[in-house]
């Protein structure tokens, strides 16, 4: 049996068993040879050729640019690659992008609330309250119980604009 196991800096496991550690740092040229290639192959996708037609842009800007964009961090890459495919910036410069991925939550719980300011008080932040109340998973009822929301289409909505940070069951 392997387990795979990442900490933070600093915050070392108690391990009983034969260990090899590996560090992870988003500035190595392994950390960023790996995102290029990454961010390279994502180039060919329909959504992000759609992007770049519009914005006449390079494939070579694109990658350089989100490479910097990312910080040498994954999970950046893993949430604004698909906004992009899907064109939720299809109306943005490259520039505007957000940069890093507190950036990046930033502006996501911005575009959220800004689709419609008055269905955000009414039953979208409930919902996302009603999410942070549990720490395992949740059905529609629940979250309708603890949200006061009794329209779970409009739940089920509010789930999938915020997919990428949950876990389906």
């Amino acid at each position: 049996v392997y387990l795979v196991v990442t900490t933070r800096p600093g915050n070392p496991l108690r391990i009983d068993c034969d260990l090899e550690e590996l560090e992870l740092r988003q500035d190595s040229v392994d950390n960023l040879t790996d995102i290029r290639a990454y961010l390279e192959e994502a180039t060919t996708r329909a959504g992000i050729q759609a992007y770049l037609a519009k914005h006449q842009v390079a494939s070579v800007e694109f990658v350089t640019h989100l490479m910097e964009k990312s910080q040498g961090n994954f999970i950046y890459l893993r949430y604004v690659l698909p906004e992009i495919e899907e064109g939720a910036y299809q109306d943005w410069e490259l520039e505007a992008i957000p940069a890093g991925l507190q950036n990046y939550y930033t502006d996501h719980w911005k575009r959220m609330r800004g689709r419609d300011e008055a269905g955000w008080f009414e039953y979208k932040l409930p919902v996302v309250v009603a999410l942070t109340l549990v720490e395992e998973p949740i059905s529609v009822d629940l979250i309708a119980e603890f949200a006061k929301v009794s329209d779970k289409p409009r739940i089920r909505g509010v789930l999938q604009e915020w997919r990428e940070f949950l876990y389906e069951t």
